[in-house]
């Protein structure tokens, strides 16, 4: 979010130059600079619209990719990381680094707690709901 928090500071900063040359040059006080923050505000009051509802509302994305597999390779038997990865690569699918780093899935042979294994699966929800919401055109 950082990132994109610099991007709209930047682009505020754009605006307010442009409005200031609109006006001739010289600065009308406070109708610029409130203009630019009301702006500002209504694009970070969107970008959070989406994302509460990215993560109220899973769509097909967020079950249609690695948390079903996760899913699918926790419903077969894989208990242990090592063969949670060897499914997910039979399946053809990319392992995410975050997986790999996650605390509990470095140690190969060890069996996740139910509480890493509900994290991993929301976090591979969350990934295509993050991913669609970066490339959004406000975004930009």
């Amino acid at each position: 979010m950082t990132n994109n928090r610099t991007k709209l500071e930047q682009w505020a900063v754009e605006l307010f130059r442009r409005a200031v040359e609109a006006y001739g040059g010289e600065s009308i006080p406070g109708e610029t600079e409130c203009y630019a923050a009301r702006v500002i505000q209504s694009a970070f009051e969107d970008r959070e619209r989406k994302l509460r509802e990215a993560l109220w509302t899973p769509r097909e994305a967020a079950w249609s990719g690695l948390a079903r597999d996760l899913m699918l390779a926790f419903d077969m038997g894989c208990r242990t990381p090592r063969e949670i990865f060897q499914h997910l690569d039979r399946c053809g699918k990319p392992i995410p680094q975050w997986l790999r780093d996650e605390g509990e899935m470095k140690h190969l042979d060890h069996v996740p707690s139910k509480g890493t294994r509900a994290v991993i699966i929301y976090r591979a929800m969350l990934e295509p709901a993050m991913e669609a919401l970066k490339a959004t055109p406000d975004a930009q």
